[in-house]
């Protein structure tokens, strides 16, 4: 198997090769078809006629699908916008209340992802993937996040708008869709178009909107726009005959439905169907547009015939909650809370039409009591006369007794309405609504666990504006003038095809973890804490940076400082820090050593004073615990020969001296305690070195 690539499609080398004729046939019609706009004038009347039949006939099929969908979505969509229909029941001009939960549902779901979404110049970002030698590719990546980040935001203001409406729409019925094309009337180059749910129209077993076989939009043009496009051949030269497909009754020049059907079709007959896209109208079933909806560079094919044709994808979806059956549309807020929402506005109006009773009255009046023909009103300040005594009075007429709302409908109402807020997580801690006294702490965790419900919603959004980015990616990277680019970025390297190569990625810039202003100031809190900590690895100037990017903070650059060229500020403050504690601990040690020392010798010394008498005996070593023994004497320094362990505590008692070593013994004590060495005379102690 090869793609066309594979095949020389010169018709000298054709002839060469007589064993794949066809296979070269086919693939030749279709580059040729890829190379035109409309190809509607290559094939019959005939065959327009049956095609835009079968195009009508399946697009209804699908229809028909998702109705039961389809119903629900229109009821959300009246509920979310309140919309009041008359109301005969109990009697005509009862209460008619609509309680806004779903339209409170939708904006506090909006209000939280729009700006998340939106949080900044850049909505785009990219990254890089492999080895970045020279760092190439990041500046590469830097240079088409802002790019397409302008793109979106100022050569395409209307994707913002259609940004917000999607956000308010998706919660009500469930999913929107996004329709990226190429354009040259657009200043971008391309077009992200809003498409509503209602107007896409799918098979509702189908499982993904890239293997669905059809996938009709459903156009609204006036007749002034189908004459324009057909003068500038996007449409057939064919008479639509509009009365047949009008809104307005006799009004010619009421808008008409279009479909335009992105589906397959064998126009070779060769048992493959190629992707193509057909425009039709809808009244007459007449086809003005079919264009080819594939690469001719990605045609797969083998000797004998073509295996595979991709079709172009245009469509994104952007998903709020996934259907528990596995249907193809999702759903919204609307499904979930349509029971909730007509419970509670059936109480609400209960409950206004008990009040309404107890405070209108009636009643009954006998028929002997004459008025005459006046009839009983009652107006502040104002007596009727009636042909009656007081009792009589009191007598013929009765009064309903309307005991008004009930307590137990109160009570129920309040019980549906906390269902309803738990379905939509929008409990008041969450609207900013909440008159308990809480720490930060707990108002944090309820926070957190309040938006447990918009987070996988928001990641979904995420993954579909991850989509919606590659369309544009690969829309720049076909068809973006390098002229453009390079004059909007002005910046040398800056070449359009080189940049929007095939190895970057493009995400948007929102983070999916985080949704809430609240979220963004605790991370950089984080940050900042540990700068001040000292932590090594934390560039403080990056997180001083993001600290005031989380706390919306206008032009940046003007206000953060940059570091200095050099030694890195922060490192040098942890060199000093760490030098003082060194200084610190040397002192200590050294502190230490010189007590240790001085003990020593005050212990040395203490052991040569002569040891105490206790009951006129001196006290040996053994009984003295808290003296350190001295070396022996020498042998030859014991008087009369007595050796040295027959001395008390290895010492000679004073008046067994010879005077001259008793003087010398002092005065090297004396000396000791002024720090100075002691006599040279003085004889060396056992185990000293000589």
């Amino acid at each position: 198997m090869t793609d066309v690539a594979g095949f020389d499609l010169e018709p000298e080398e054709a002839e060469a090769a007589p064993q794949k004729p066809g296979v070269i046939d086919l693939v030749q019609q279709l580059q040729n078809f890829a190379e035109e706009g409309n190809v509607t004038d290559y094939f019959s009347d005939e065959e327009m006629a049956t095609l835009g039949g079968k195009v009508v006939q399946e697009y209804r099929v699908d229809k028909d699908s998702r109705s039961e969908w389809e119903s629900t979505a229109e009821r959300a969509m009246k509920m979310a916008r309140q919309v009041k229909e008359g109301k005969s029941w109990p009697w005509p001009g009862a209460s008619n209340v609509k309680y806004p939960m779903l339209t409170t549902a939708a904006l506090q779901f909006a209000a939280r992802a729009y700006p998340a979404i939106m949080g900044g110049p850049r909505i785009v970002k990219v990254k890089i993937a492999g080895k970045d030698d020279g760092g190439q590719k990041a500046a590469r990546a830097d240079r088409v996040s802002q790019h397409m980040s302008y793109q979106l935001t100022q050569e395409l203001p209307e994707w913002e708008e259609d940004l917000d409406t999607l956000l308010h729409q998706i919660p009500v019925v469930g999913c929107a869709f996004r329709k990226v094309y190429h354009s040259e009337l657009s200043d971008a180059g391309f077009c992200s178009d809003l498409v509503s749910a209602m107007d896409l129209v799918v098979n509702q077993k189908a499982k993904h909107l890239d293997t669905v076989p059809r996938i009709t939009h459903v156009i609204t043009l006036y007749p002034y726009e189908v004459e324009e496009r057909r003068r500038s051949g996007r449409f057939r030269n064919v008479d639509i005959d509009f009365k047949t497909n009008d809104e307005g009754g006799e009004d010619e020049e009421a808008p008409q439905t279009f479909l335009e059907q992105h589906r397959f079709w064998d126009s070779d007959g060769d048992g493959l169907a190629e992707p193509w896209v057909i425009t039709v109208h809808e009244g007459t079933e007449t086809v003005v547009r079919m264009t080819p909806n594939f690469d001719p560079k990605k045609i797969k094919a083998n000797d004998q015939e073509i295996v595979s044709i991709p079709r172009k994808n245009y469509f994104v979806k952007i998903p709020f909650i996934p259907d528990p059956d596995g249907g193809f549309y999702d759903i919204g807020f609307g499904k979930l809370l349509e029971s909730t929402s007509d419970i509670v506005d059936t109480t609400i109006n209960q409950m206004m039409d008990a009040g309404t009773l107890q405070n209108a009255g009636g009643g009954l009046i006998g028929g002997g009591l004459k008025m005459g023909k006046s009839k009983i009103t009652r107006r502040p300040g104002e007596y009727q006369t009636v042909e009656a005594a007081g009792s009589d009075i009191k007598n013929a007429i009765y009064d309903f007794q309307h005991p008004g709302p009930s307590q137990v409908l109160f009570n129920l109402l309040g019980l549906m309405i906390d269902a309803g807020k738990d379905i939509a997580a929008i409990k008041d801690v969450l609207t900013g609504d909440n008159e308990k006294t809480m720490t930060a702490t707990t108002t944090m965790a309820l926070i957190e666990q309040g938006l447990k419900v918009f987070s996988p919603i928001f990641k979904r959004i995420y993954r579909s504006l991850t989509q919606e980015f590659k369309l544009i990616y690969a829309c720049n990277r076909d068809y973006l003038s390098e002229e453009k680019y390079f004059a909007f970025l002005d910046e040398e390297g800056a070449v359009a095809p080189q940049d929007y190569a095939d190895d970057l990625n493009v995400l948007p810039s929102a983070d999916p973890n985080v949704i809430t202003d609240m979220q963004k100031m605790v991370r950089a809190q984080f940050l900042l804490e540990q700068v001040g900590k000292g932590n090594p690895f934390i560039d403080g100037f990056e997180a001083t940076k993001r600290a005031l990017e989380a706390a919306a903070i206008e032009r940046i650059d003007e206000v953060l400082k940059p570091p200095p060229e050099g030694p890195n500020p922060i490192e040098e403050a942890q060199l000093e820090r760490a030098a003082i504690e060194n200084d610190k601990l040397a002192a200590e040690v050294k502190k230490t050593l010189a007590e240790a020392e001085a003990k020593t010798v005050g212990a040395a010394i203490e052991a040569m004073q002569p040891p105490e008498l206790v009951d006129g005996q001196p006290q040996t070593a053994e009984e003295q615990p808290n003296m350190l023994p001295e070396p022996m004497m020498p042998q030859e320094m014991g008087p009369e020969g007595m050796p040295p362990e027959a001395m008390p505590g290895g010492q000679m008692p004073p008046e067994m001296m010879d005077p001259e070593m008793l003087a010398q013994m002092e005065a090297e004590q004396m000396a000791m305690q002024q720090g100075q060495p002691g006599p040279e005379t003085m004889p060396m102690m056992p185990g000293e070195p000589q």
